[in-house]
């Protein structure tokens, strides 16, 4: 039987690389002076680190290998490194505390040049005494023209038709931008194609849903998440749609429910007080009839935080109180306010002298509440928006009674 051709879409230098332009001429310097630097290469999973890893080794002309810290032992970790120049580690967060203290004592003596990936943080999720010792690059998730560019190359290497920009842009969106899939995709799509010009309609066989993945304990995530309550907080509808919705096809619901909430209460606040309970309402509602139906409240509630009024006056007044109790000012409570529920309380003056507003005209008399060092203390401020202007005019009115 004859075999199918294999397409070799690996890339053999940097130039084959695709995007990461930011880091390129620094790793050209690196195997140019066979520097001994080790590196930790962070960015979101499926846009070449362990690719770039593998180029840069091979190119530096020493001998590398590979070892995962999700699957492989402590006893394999000590073989590799002592056979090896270059170890690639993938996954180095996940390397428990025996393998990092194996590690660390390797990288203190320079006797073997690390280059990890990871898609975690590193400034979270790797030891700092590990992290110390190495360079952090931090990998970009590459831009369409990037990828559109390099796959022309790709395919006119491999593949005998020409592939027309619409296919191209069709498999990259599917493949939701991650290099890994869309390669695979690319691959896959050739040789069912057998030379033959690969269309639309072929895409959606193959590929018939969006190639979507989404750690939720990974950065691109929570990041994610970040610019969903940004774009909420900014009042910018469709980037407050966008990625709440983005945030939805991950199945973080928790997530997405907590910074609703927090937007609700945090930069909506008086300018819109009733917000809150719809915004519990819709997850109630959201909770009680599943998917995918859940979209609508979801969608309803994300829509009226954005177009709301905003305001964070009620969450800059709680900020500046927990700033000046954590600097240390607690005082006593003035005598009228203490308890004086129980028998001689009169004999430390506790509650003596206390005015009880529903006593008063309008519920209020003025009096002192604050400690007397903080007399003069200015919390809350009124910002300006309807609702919230409605309120201070309501209380100027009252207190200037008094």
């Amino acid at each position: 039987m004859k075999n199918k051709k294999e397409f070799n879409f690996y890339p053999e230098n940097l130039n084959e690389i695709i995007g990461q332009e930011h880091l390129k001429f620094l790793l050209k310097k690196i195997i140019e002076l066979k520097d001994n630097t080790s590196f930790i290469f962070y960015g979101e999973s499926g846009i070449g680190k362990t690719s770039t890893a593998k180029v840069v080794a091979t190119n530096m002309n020493m001998k590398f290998d590979t070892f995962n810290a999700s699957i492989e032992n402590k006893e394999s970790l000590i073989s590799k490194i002592n056979d090896n120049e270059i170890l690639i580690i993938d996954e180095i967060h996940r390397l428990n505390k025996d393998k990092q203290d194996i590690l660390l004592s390797f990288l203190e003596n320079k006797k073997i040049i690390i280059y990890a990936t990871t898609t975690e943080n590193p400034y979270f999720k790797i030891n700092p005494a590990i992290r110390s010792r190495m360079q952090i690059l931090k990998f970009e998730k590459p831009n369409l023209s990037e990828i559109k560019s390099s796959l022309f190359k790709l395919v006119e290497k491999n593949f005998k038709n020409k592939i027309e920009e619409n296919v191209l842009d069709k498999i990259i969106h599917f493949s939701n931008f991650d290099i890994r899939n869309i390669l695979s995709n690319l691959k896959l799509l050739m040789k069912i194609s057998e030379n033959k010009k690969i269309s639309n309609e072929l895409i959606e066989k193959i590929i018939p849903n969006i190639n979507f993945y989404s750690d939720k304990n990974a950065d691109a995530h929570y990041n994610n998440l970040s610019a969903f309550h940004k774009s909420l907080r900014g009042s910018d509808v469709d980037a407050s749609l966008y990625y709440g919705m983005l945030i939805i096809k991950t199945g973080d619901f928790e997530g997405l429910y907590r910074r609703i909430l927090c937007v609700a209460y945090e930069d909506v606040g008086l300018a819109n007080s009733i917000i809150a309970l719809k915004a519990k309402s819709a997850i109630d509602v959201a909770e009680r009839i599943g998917m995918p139906e859940a979209i609508l409240p979801l969608g309803n509630i994300i829509i009226e935080l954005a177009l709301s009024p905003k305001s964070n006056s009620t969450y800059s007044a709680t900020k500046r109180v927990l700033d000046l109790i954590e600097s240390g000012k607690i005082y006593d409570i003035p005598n009228h306010l203490k308890d004086d529920h129980y028998k001689n309380a009169s004999k430390f003056n506790h509650g003596v002298n206390y005015k009880y507003p529903h006593d008063y005209e309008d519920n209020y008399i003025k009096q002192q509440y604050l400690p007397n060092e903080l007399t003069d203390a200015k919390f809350f401020e009124f910002s300006n928006n309807k609702n919230e202007m409605k309120i201070k005019e309501y209380w100027d009115k009252i207190k200037t009674k008094n």
